[in-house]
């Protein structure tokens, strides 16, 4: 049977800005205890009443503070912005390792160049700066195209390599990234660097929020 405690827990996991709200120790517990009452009732926990989830609040805000102060953004070693790329996404093929091959050796002899190859299950992305694009389309005129993303900017961010084994390392990029309602494209992580792909619109924002955390 799901106790009043653990299904306080399970329902602001399933809405993070309560979660946050309770975090950061702004929430009011009454007011907060009443806004999830329906959503206990209707797992049918009759005995919720408001002070006991007040209680469960109270217990579970203890956990969430200790969480959060190890939530903090690691030391940056350097942020680099890249501007006009492209991304594309196909679906997997044994062509494109050697569109891999081909784009690399591209790459190598085009100053200021970038270029990103990522490979799933079912699925293969590539990424190039706008100088490749012709290239790019060329070698994979017969493969099945997914998506096509344009004027899109990155920010790479260098961490220390340490911060590799940290848990919860990418949370503060990402919750301050929704708390501004920006969206990224693409996520690329080579060990203790980190890459944002954002539409041109949205990178000067992006950016800037990324030097706040770092003085945080």
């Amino acid at each position: 049977m799901t106790t009043i405690q653990q299904a306080v827990i399970d329902i602001l996991k399933r809405n993070p800005l309560f979660q946050d709200a309770l975090a950061e120790g702004i929430a009011n517990y009454s007011s907060l205890a009443r806004k999830i009452q329906p959503l206990l009732e209707k797992q049918e926990l009759k005995s919720a009443s408001e002070g006991a989830t007040v209680m469960a609040l109270k217990r579970y805000y203890t956990t969430l503070s200790k969480q959060e102060a190890h939530y903090s953004v690691p030391p940056i070693r350097n942020m680099v912005v890249r501007s006009n790329l492209v991304e594309v996404a196909f679906e997997n093929s044994a062509n494109l390792t050697k569109v891999h091959k081909e784009l690399l050796h591209e790459a190598a002899v085009h100053e200021d160049s970038f270029f990103n190859f990522a490979q799933g299950v079912f699925e293969t992305t590539i990424i190039v700066h706008e100088n490749l694009q012709a290239r790019l389309e060329a070698l994979t005129k017969n493969e099945k195209r997914l998506a096509v993303y344009k004027n899109l900017s990155a920010v790479s961010i260098r961490l220390p390599a340490h911060t590799a084994d940290t848990p919860g390392l990418y949370y503060p990029f990402f919750k301050a990234l929704a708390l501004e309602g920006i969206n990224f494209v693409e996520l690329i992580s080579v060990f203790s660097e980190l890459t944002f792909l954002f539409e041109d619109h949205q990178i000067d924002r992006a950016f800037a929020i990324f030097k706040r955390l770092t003085k945080q």
